[in-house]
C-alpha cells in the first residue's frame, strides 16, 4: 500500500517505524540518558552509524591498497601511498566521528591529534 508522504513546512518528512516493546524501551531510556529526543537520537544513531559504515570501507580499500603496494618501489624505497593522503584519510574520520559524536566542529584539534596517532599507528604496522 502507497502512503503520503508527511512533509512539514521546515522541509522536513516524517518517516514511521515499527519497534518491538522492548526495543523501543530501549531507545527511549537511551535518548533520556543522552537528553535528547527519540526522534533526534535515532537520526544521530542512523547518522553515526552509516558514516561509520563509509569510513571502515574507506580503510578496508585503504589497507587493501597498502597490502598490494607493501613492497618498496624500486626508485624510491617507499610504499605508494604518501603520508598526506593517509593523514586525510584518518583526519576525515576522526573529524566525522567527532562532529557526529558531539556535534561540536570545535574539536577540530583533537581529531586532527587522533589522525596523526592513526598516521603513526598505520606507518608503525
Amino acid at each position: 500500500m502507497v502512503r503520503k508522504n508527511h512533509t512539514r513546512n521546515d522541509g522536513t518528512e516524517v518517516v514511521s517505524i515499527r519497534f518491538e516493546k522492548d526495543l523501543r524501551q530501549f531507545i527511549r531510556q537511551r535518548a533520556n540518558a543522552a537528553g535528547l529526543s527519540q526522534a533526534e537520537f535515532l537520526r544521530q544513531t542512523l547518522v553515526a552509524g552509516m558514516t561509520a559504515e563509509s569510513l571502515q570501507k574507506i580503510i578496508a580499500q585503504l589497507e587493501s591498497m597498502t597490502d598490494r603496494n607493501d613492497a618498496p618501489s624500486a626508485t624510491s624505497g617507499t610504499t605508494a601511498i604518501p603520508d598526506e593522503v593517509l593523514k586525510s584519510v584518518f583526519l576525515s574520520e576522526a573529524l566525522l566521528t567527532t562532529i557526529v559524536e558531539s556535534r561540536s566542529p570545535d574539536d577540530f584539534y583533537a581529531a586532527q591529534e587522533t589522525a596523526n596517532k592513526r598516521l603513526r599507528a598505520f606507518k608503525a604496522n
